[in-house]
């Protein structure tokens, strides 16, 4: 019998964490760990790397084709984040059509190479509507990381993870604004195409 309640619990423990939609853990993951993290990573003194995805104009999905067809399309993004990054990077769904991915250990290099092959599978993915129709969808990424950069030999770490997720929202609206498609905030906004 407890062994049943025990089963249960850690079953509906796993639920509550875990986006229903993409199986990626979901906002309330990423609020009950987040400074854990962050204060992790500071700690080590080792790079702690966000990236913030936003799919384009996801809202003309749901009404054109249909809340089954976004559902769909999340469902899919979820898959390429899954299939695209490490296993021990934290790979969440915040809600709507917004992802986090959190990279530990990579340099900034490396973290756009992974932002640029995730918005290269998103942008080759191909969905048929209900009537046949194929249609794409397009995504904006923003990228922000714990480190304060003083000089080549000296690294500070932010005292706040809300920082971090600003400063990528930041970057992620400029990418959408200017076109670009990834934009990383360090200590300066620098783009990607």
């Amino acid at each position: 019998m407890y062994g049943n309640i025990e089963s249960l619990f850690n079953k509906t423990k796993v639920q509550s964490v875990t986006d229903d939609l993409t199986k990626l853990n979901n906002r309330r993951y990423l609020n009950n760990h987040y400074q854990r993290y962050f204060l992790l990573a500071n700690r080590l003194k080792i790079n702690l790397f966000l990236i913030l995805i936003d799919l384009d104009k996801f809202k003309r999905i749901n009404d054109n084709y249909g809340h089954h067809k976004g559902d769909e399309v999340l469902q899919k993004i979820g898959q390429v984040i899954k299939d695209t990054v490490r296993e021990s990077d934290i790979k969440i769904r915040i809600g709507g059509d917004e992802f986090v991915i959190l990279l530990f250990g990579q340099q900034e290099s490396d973290t756009q190479k992974t932002a640029q092959h995730i918005l290269d599978r998103i942008t080759a993915l191909e969905f048929i509507s209900d009537s046949d129709e194929v249609f794409h969808i397009r995504a904006s990424v923003g990228i922000s990381t714990n480190i304060i950069k003083h000089g080549e030999q000296k690294k500070n770490y932010k005292m706040h993870f809300q920082e971090m997720i600003k400063e990528a929202d930041q970057a992620m609206y400029y990418s959408k604004e200017n076109i670009e498609k990834i934009t990383i905030y360090t200590d300066k906004i620098k783009t990607f195409k």
